[in-house]
This record gives C-alpha cells, sequence and structure tokens, in this order.
C-alpha cells in the first residue's frame, strides 16, 4: 500500500518568493478534508476562523491574520485584516452562510502551516524555526503534531528539519507573530496563503 501524500512543498521562484512548506491538515481524515456532523458545527467553525467561538475569542493577534475570500470561479472577493472580528463575521455569514443544513453543503480543508519564508525579498520570517546563537532551534505549539503527521505519510522529521535549516541559512529569522513592517507581513501571509491553495488543491 502506498503512502498518503505529504503537504510539503519548497518554493524559489524568479518572483524572489521562496521558502519551506509543510502542512498539517485539521481534524478529519488525514487527507485535507473535515466534514461537519451538522448545521451548528459547520456555523461555529465559521465563526472560529473570524476568533468569534467560545474557544478562540479575538485576542492580541487577531487584527494580524489575514483573511481572503474567493468566489467560486477563484477571483479575490475580499481582502483585509479580521480587525472587526464580529462585523466581519457577521457580514460573511450574511452573504455566503446557508440558510439550513450547511453541513450537507460545505466542508472546512482548513490545516496548520509550518512554514519558512521569504517574501520578494523581505525577511526571512518562520512560525517554526527559531535563530539562536550559533544556529537555529525549533518550537511550536504543535510540532508534535507535525511529526506524528510527517511518520504517517512516510517522511521524517530530519529531512524536513534540514530543508528548514539549509533555507535559514546565516539569515536573520523573524517570529511570524513579531513582524512589525506591515507590507512584509502581507506579502508573506498572501504568499502562504497560494501554496496553502495549491497544496490544499484549491489554487494554481
Amino acid at each position: 500500500m502506498s503512502k498518503p501524500a505529504a503537504f510539503r512543498m519548497t518554493v524559489d521562484a524568479p518572483s524572489g518568493n521562496r521558502g519551506v512548506f509543510y502542512l498539517v491538515p485539521f481534524a478529519g481524515d488525514r487527507e485535507g478534508k473535515h466534514h461537519f456532523k451538522d448545521h451548528n458545527h459547520a456555523r461555529n467553525f465559521v465563526r472560529y476562523l473570524f476568533s468569534q467561538s467560545k474557544a478562540h475569542p479575538a485576542n492580541a493577534h487577531t487584527a494580524r491574520n489575514l483573511y481572503r475570500e474567493f468566489g467560486e470561479d477563484a477571483r479575490i472577493l475580499n481582502e483585509g485584516y479580521v480587525d472587526r472580528p464580529k462585523a466581519l463575521l457577521d457580514d460573511f455569514l450574511r452573504r455566503r452562510f446557508p440558510a439550513r443544513n450547511a453541513h450537507e453543503q460545505l466542508m472546512d480543508d482548513g490545516c496548520y502551516p509550518f512554514f519558512i519564508l521569504q517574501a520578494a525579498g523581505g525577511p526571512v520570517i518562520s512560525k517554526f524555526v527559531h535563530r539562536k546563537s550559533g544556529g537555529v532551534s525549533f518550537s511550536h505549539p504543535a510540532l508534535n503534531a507535525l511529526k506524528s503527521d510527517l511518520r504517517y505519510r512516510g517522511g521524517t522529521w530530519g529531512s524536513l528539519a534540514q530543508d528548514a535549516v539549509r533555507f535559514a541559512g546565516k539569515d536573520p529569522v523573524q517570529p511570524f507573530s513579531k513582524v512589525q513592517d506591515a507590507e512584509a507581513l502581507r506579502l508573506s501571509e498572501i504568499f502562504l496563503h497560494a501554496v496553502v491553495r495549491k497544496l490544499m488543491g484549491n489554487g494554481p
């Protein structure tokens, strides 16, 4: 039996965008598709996306979250930051969310993205690679989930870690949550969104 495909990509594009990415799908069949059990479950997931669920309320980092809304033809309908989470949630629910039986019409293909990237000459940014004196280290609350997913798909943590170390080189590595340059952050998130959409089967 063949191993399931890994949600892994290395990018070195002529545009200057480059990075190492690994996506760990949310709960579900581990192939990136997660079905909802009922209408309220689907609605609560949308609330989570806008940091408005009971388990995941808005916090100091919410306004740093870039959202992009696509139409059925893959055109971008809306883009911005979640700086007004309740208003954005209410608007999305009014325009796009089914009035009933949403669980029969929708599913989520969300994931936890692990990455080290550089967007068009900007800073090197990562969520799990950290520059330390003499080299780099790795830490993230879901790092064990990453290692488990790698094993499940027949990969190895050592191989991914080597790719990330090689990418980092001797450059400074900025933690994603501490990037202060708004334009660098926006370009990095747009780059990340494009990689996620491609790996999850929703983009070119």
